[in-house]
């Protein structure tokens, strides 16, 4: 009986520790700087798609990011996400999508969806280096905009932290980001 109760206690003590590590908390300075890497890494990104787009002859336009969460409790995350429009320029959504794809594909983005009819949208999602593109149609009534969004990897933080990381930016695609 006391070998029983020794690896109960054992057994016990074991799980405590395992699942303590599972819902520990990150050092918050670390996070924090993890999230404005990952913040410095998708905005340089979203300049290269730009730059791509427009050798193809679109206008990226209306560039914004923002920190959101993409966590739940009792773990915390947050990632950053980009995203711009192409305004319209007479040719169907569909179309540019396809076209803009191939322009990508040729920066070494890899796609891992597309649909390029208009049934029920068109649309298509790509992929370089952990980041994640989507190209869609702008969701408002009467736009012929395309538009562009970027987003990155998920950063484990403490409780609270994004409180630190709130609100939406407009980024500037030119030099220098916002």
């Amino acid at each position: 009986m006391t070998l029983r109760r020794a690896c109960a206690a054992l057994a016990t003590a074991l799980a405590v520790l395992l699942l303590g590590g599972c819902v520990s908390q990150p050092d918050p300075k670390d996070a924090a700087a993890s999230l404005r890497q990952e913040r410095a890494t998708i905005v340089a990104a979203l300049r290269g798609v730009a730059a791509d787009l427009a050798k193809g002859g679109g206008t990226v336009t209306e560039a914004t990011g923002a920190y959101l969460s993409c966590g739940s409790a009792p773990t915390y995350a947050i990632e950053y996400r980009a995203g711009a429009k192409v305004p319209g320029d007479g040719s169907p959504v569909a179309a540019r999508i396809r076209a803009a794809v191939t322009t990508l594909q040729g920066s070494g983005w890899k796609v891992t969806d597309a649909t390029y009819t208009d049934d029920p949208y068109p649309n298509a999602r790509l992929a370089k280096d952990g980041l994640k593109l989507a190209l869609d149609p702008d969701a408002r009534r009467g736009s012929d905009a395309m538009t562009v969004g970027l987003s990155g990897r998920c950063v484990r933080t403490a409780k609270g932290q994004d409180t630190e990381f709130g609100g939406q930016e407009q980024l500037d695609l030119g030099g220098s980001a916002g």
